[in-house]
């Protein structure tokens, strides 16, 4: 299984750390919750697909009890789209909606970014480019906003314990031909 948790939490620190925005206005999307006010970033995990085929791995139980002398463990690279809107109230600077995405971007590749999302178990692969998107907001109002597809690669991994066969009995019986 993949630690959804440390993975969502890694994501959500790179972006804080590349919008420059503070961690309240970078929101997981689909929530039922208020929107926030601009400006903001909002993630989504779009998709999440495996990639080639799990392996199973075979392997003595650090603390072997009767039963459960091993462990089964079924590994496989996964790839997931992670979805980034910036909604902006100003159509140019720093502010801008494709400023703030191209942050996140740039701040990919710092090491302190790409080790938290290495620890996380993140691989950040590619980027789409920045698609502007802007909009009409209660038929009046214009909001700049950009959007950008991010690839990642992880690792779902589950693990169950087996035992070694102990004992076997074995019989023998002739055939009379």
């Amino acid at each position: 299984m993949i630690s959804w948790v440390a993975v969502e939490d890694a994501l959500h620190a790179w972006v804080v750390a590349g919008s420059g925005l503070p961690a309240s206005k970078v929101v997981w999307s689909q929530q039922s919750v208020a929107r926030a006010s601009v400006p903001f970033v909002s993630l989504r995990i779009a998709n999440l697909s495996r990639q080639g085929h799990d392996w199973l791995e075979v392997v003595d139980a650090p603390s072997p009890e009767a039963g459960a002398e091993i462990v089964h463990r079924s590994r496989g690279p996964r790839q997931l789209t992670l979805s980034l809107q910036a909604f902006a109230g100003a159509a140019t600077g720093s502010l801008a909606a494709i400023a703030i995405l191209e942050g996140i971007i740039a701040a990919a590749n710092l090491p302190s970014r790409r080790d938290a999302l290495n620890d996380a178990g993140v691989g950040v692969a590619s980027f789409t480019p920045v698609l502007s998107l802007d909009g009409i907001v209660s038929t009046v109002l214009f909001e700049p906003r950009a959007t950008i597809d991010v690839l990642c690669h992880v690792t779902s991994e589950v693990a169950e314990f087996g035992t070694y066969i102990s004992t076997v009995e074995a019989e023998t019986f002739t055939v009379d031909l």
